[in-house]
């Protein structure tokens, strides 16, 4: 299955995704802009005022190098110096999740779940995330509140399909694959 949503961060380009994974996409058509990203800061503005986005943009820059134990860092220094706690979650959940660090990532899903509950596409990624670590029950629930969130989101009628799967309930596997079918009949 790939990564979903409107997850504010950035598409690499697909030959630097894992597994083809689809990443969300940040809109840059100012290449100047894209620069400014891709170098890391090294000074922060004088004041306190902006400083999270500083180290967002730098996690940015990092993140489209590949350099993502930097990207990680810069959005730890994000949120201490309080950028935006959702795209901060976001981010690092995605992160995580691209490298398979999927306990990390069920912890940046949690909070940013807490933040953002409607959120249909982080539901997604926190049930691909639950289902990797083998907390199938978890991961149904995750996938069932994808759909509940963001009907138009039908993959998670195939993670839901296998966690049930999982958890013995072939009825509701069943069910979920027959939602999908229907859903998506090519």
């Amino acid at each position: 299955m790939k990564i979903l949503g409107d997850l504010n961060f950035v598409d690499r380009g697909e030959s630097a995704k894992p597994d083809n994974l689809a990443s969300p996409r940040l809109n840059v058509d100012d290449a100047e802009l894209l620069d400014a990203l891709s170098d890391p800061l090294t000074d922060g503005p004088a004041d306190d005022e902006g400083v999270g986005d500083d180290h967002y943009a730098a996690a940015v820059g990092h993140y489209l190098r590949g350099e993502f134990e930097q990207a990680l860092a810069e959005l730890g220094r994000a949120q201490e110096a309080g950028g935006d706690e959702g795209e901060i979650c976001t981010a690092t959940a995605q992160i995580n999740l691209e490298q398979k660090d999927y306990d990390r990532a069920v912890d940046a899903y949690d909070r940013l779940l807490r933040i953002d509950d409607g959120n249909g596409a982080a539901h997604f990624n926190y049930g691909l995330a639950l289902e990797a670590v083998g907390r199938y029950e978890n991961a149904r629930t995750a996938f069932e509140n994808a759909v509940q969130n963001s009907p138009d989101l039908t993959e998670a009628y195939l993670g839901l399909g296998g966690c049930c799967l999982k958890l013995t309930d072939p009825k509701a596997a069943q069910d979920a694959y027959s939602r999908y079918l229907e859903s998506e009949p090519d």
